[in-house]
């Protein structure tokens, strides 16, 4: 895929669980409103681990794989 931000998904306040694998993502961005947000897959993308690490410390209830 060629997703290189997260970005639209504004509208979609209920949405509980995000894939976003094999894509060109290289920051996590874009997710404030996702309030009922439990699982974010982020895998083979361009993320460094520290901003995962600091984004799952900031959102201890979303299982974030990366």
């Amino acid at each position: 895929n060629d997703i290189f931000t997260i970005q639209g998904l504004v509208k979609l306040a209920n949405l509980n669980w995000l894939t976003l694998e094999s894509n060109q993502i290289t920051e996590i961005k874009g997710l404030d409103n996702l309030a009922n947000l439990q699982k974010l897959e982020l895998y083979n993308n361009n993320i460094p681990k520290s901003q995962i690490k600091e984004f799952r410390d900031n959102n201890p209830k979303i299982k974030v794989y990366a």
